[in-house]
């Protein structure tokens, strides 16, 4: 366990580093228990605090195990920024249901209306930019944090500073001036604030983009760690996607409950990555959600067309609509298992081509060897196959002599 020196000549160990990641988690879970109690129990909109709860545990395991990798004090920021601004905002919702009020109001109120802001910030920034090891991924990137790090900074304070009401982070409070703005300069303070918010997705398309970069010139290792992070965010963008089409058919509040799940996946997804926990299970994940997620789109639109047409065609006959819901039941169950050997097949063959050939190399070899006597030839073949499907840097083959010979 090294030492490493700081500012001012001060020296924080591993262990201290350690302790630090479970103070701050011990003091987020406290700030949302005393939020809790403060609303006087739990309500449906906390679910939104799940995927943050969820950022911060992963990042306290990941600073526990590696307390020098920035990712880990990143996800830890990002689940107690938002901890805050609802420990704040339940603070001023008791103090407007008190009679005399609670201490500091104007200020907590402050506190809630910009604290949200900068954990949700750095994820998008340098949460992507420095994934999965906590470095960049090459030199050419050294600015990029820089202005990350100045854009965070002037949005959090022109939040801060911003003349007129405040907006709290509970969205049922009445608004309040805010103490701390400064008129003089109000309208710059605004038009920066609008300008900072502008430019954020674009610093953060660009740290997006330093994972493809990252993922390029990496090794097996990283890519199957960039694998796991990217994955998981697409499972989100697809919770994104589809909360509003299945709104309507199952319900807001069930919508928004799997929204919520998927938001949960970033922060697995990562800690996966980072802790190298199954790392190598992503292409197992990734080829069967290509596989089931083909399958029940097509067999999805499959059984809906065969229910359309047999209404149609026994519509003369009956107007029950059983026998077509049967007949399509019947049709799209048929077609299950070998319509799923053939999505398995194009998905090996077209994305996993390795895969796919060492797995036709080695039928062929099973074909030859049935075939062949001289034993000279399969020595030579066995190694050869074994090159060409596991890509050894070396391969031997050694026969056991028959007793006697």
């Amino acid at each position: 366990m090294a030492p490493i020196a700081g500012n001012g000549g001060a020296v924080m160990s591993d262990s201290a580093l350690r302790r630090m990641a479970l103070g701050v988690y011990a003091l987020m879970v406290t700030m949302g228990i005393a939020g809790f109690f403060l609303k006087g129990g739990v309500t449906a909109d906390d679910v939104f605090g799940i995927p943050f709860f969820a950022f911060a545990t992963v990042g306290t395991i990941v600073a526990a195990r590696h307390p020098r990798n920035p990712v880990g004090w990143i996800f830890i920021v990002v689940g107690l920024t938002p901890t805050t601004g609802f420990f704040t905002g339940a603070y001023a919702a008791r103090s407007y249901e008190t009679a005399g009020g609670l201490p500091a109001v104007t200020l907590i109120e402050w506190v809630s209306s910009w604290a949200w802001f900068p954990g949700i910030a750095l994820l998008a920034s340098f949460g992507l930019l420095l994934f999965p090891d906590g470095r960049l991924p090459s030199r050419r990137w050294k600015p990029v944090p820089y202005f990350a790090a100045i854009l965070i900074g002037v949005v959090t304070l022109s939040m801060a500073l911003l003349p007129g009401p405040m907006e709290p982070f509970d969205a049922s409070l009445p608004s309040t001036v805010n103490p701390f703005g400064i008129e003089t300069f109000g309208s710059v303070i605004e038009s920066v604030e609008g300008i900072g918010f502008g430019l954020f997705p674009l610093m953060a398309l660009v740290c997006v983009i330093s994972l493809g970069f990252r993922f390029r010139g990496a090794t097996t290792e990283q890519r199957q760690q960039i694998k796991w992070f990217a994955y998981s965010a697409l499972v989100l963008l697809v919770a994104i996607t589809f909360e509003s089409l299945i709104n309507d058919v199952v319900g807001e509040q069930i919508a928004q409950t799997l929204f919520f799940a998927g938001m949960v996946f970033p922060s697995v997804g990562a800690g996966i990555g980072i802790l190298k926990y199954r790392l190598y299970d992503i292409d197992v994940v990734i080829n069967r959600t290509l596989v089931y997620g083909a399958l029940t789109a097509i067999l999805a639109a499959t059984y809906l067309a065969i229910v359309v047409v047999l209404q149609q065609a026994l519509g003369s006959l009956t107007t029950d609509s059983d026998i077509a819901i049967a007949g399509s039941t019947l049709a799209v169950a048929a077609l299950f298992r070998p319509l799923r050997s053939r999505i398995q097949a194009f998905i090996d063959h077209r994305f996993y081509r390795r895969k796919y050939d060492a797995a036709e190399m080695l039928r062929m070899f099973a074909g030859h060897l049935r075939d062949q006597v001289d034993l000279d030839s399969v020595n030579a073949h066995v190694i050869s196959v074994v090159r060409d499907t596991v890509q050894p840097v070396h391969a031997s083959l050694w026969l056991r002599p028959r007793n006697g010979s």
